[in-house]
């Protein structure tokens, strides 16, 4: 398309339009250029972007020597695309001392009292400190999945209602499920007896209800299908930044091995009190009979 002079149709419309409205007002760095992409005006938040200290440091260069020259050109073609309407695109983007970090644009195409485009406004805003969060969300989310699945101990998450919000894959396989997301919105009640269940449920809500956790406590878990195994349960109430609480995390450490071998010990030692009770009636019929002995000797 030809440029048409801006000395003449574009400056009216700047004045009244945009430098008023959009250049001393708006919080977000904005730059205008020509259909050529080269910059003929911004605002104070766009110099402070490019590291400017005045406007005259950057009017007539391309807006490419701060936008990655790809990335303008996408701009361009997503304007074709969408109506002269630009939302939210990821660019690169360079200050005058080489700074180069992550932004995002929104840009719309302008137009004259005629309707004839006549020049592209641009609205740019740093988004590195917000990557760099996201990247340590994604970071930290990584780590805690890590651990969620590493630890051998059944770990679950539980809503108010004592719904299942997110489970570990120790506690899917002790369900009986091949993916940890199938217990989502679930109850122990989806899982286990009425009894056990109804025990949880009402251990669980009088956590929700006092704030007091539940620790160290030895249950014996009955599945529907008739398992049997004993855990020691740990649950801990959440709260949110007010203080309110908004469910628990709960922590079941499998001991059924301990309690066999509990078992196994406490029968042991019945036996080894029963040989003992034996001994002492034996010890008792030889005290006997040694007195009977002694007493027929001395007749």
């Amino acid at each position: 398309m030809e440029v048409k002079d801006f000395s003449i149709c574009v400056a009216p419309v700047i004045d009244e339009r945009i430098r008023n409205i959009v250049f001393y007002l708006h919080p977000e760095a904005t730059v205008l250029t020509d259909l050529n992409g080269v910059i003929i005006d911004c605002n104070e938040a766009y110099l402070n972007l490019c590291k400017c200290h005045s406007i005259n440091e950057i009017l007539g260069k391309p807006a490419s020597n701060f936008i990655n020259e790809s990335d303008f050109l996408r701009i361009i073609e997503t304007l074709k695309d969408n109506e002269g309407e630009v939302r939210n695109i990821e660019i690169t983007f360079s200050d005058v001392n080489g700074r180069r970090f992550p932004a995002e644009v929104s840009a719309n195409l302008l137009r004259d009292s005629s309707g004839e485009v006549i020049g592209i406004i641009l609205s740019i805003r740093d988004i590195s400190e917000r990557k760099k969060l996201l990247e340590t969300l994604v970071r930290e989310k990584k780590m805690f999945d890590a651990l969620m699945d590493s630890i051998p101990d059944a770990i679950y998450f539980k809503d108010v209602n004592s719904r299942f919000i997110r489970i570990n894959r120790p506690k899917a396989v002790r369900l009986g499920l091949k993916d940890p997301e199938e217990a989502v919105g679930k109850t122990d009640f989806d899982f286990y007896n009425e009894n056990f269940a109804r025990e949880a449920y009402e251990d669980e809500q009088r956590i929700m209800r006092t704030g007091v956790p539940l620790i160290g406590k030895v249950e014996e878990v009955k599945s529907k299908d008739g398992r049997v195994h004993w855990v020691s349960a740990t649950k801990v109430p959440i709260k949110d930044e007010n203080g309110n609480i908004i469910g628990l995390v709960g922590i079941s450490r499998d001991i059924t091995d301990l309690k066999l071998m509990e078992k196994k010990l406490e029968h042991a030692c019945m036996e080894l009190e029963e040989r003992v009770n034996e001994l002492q009636r034996v010890q008792e019929e030889l005290k006997r009979s040694n007195r009977d002995l002694e007493n027929y000797t001395y007749v």
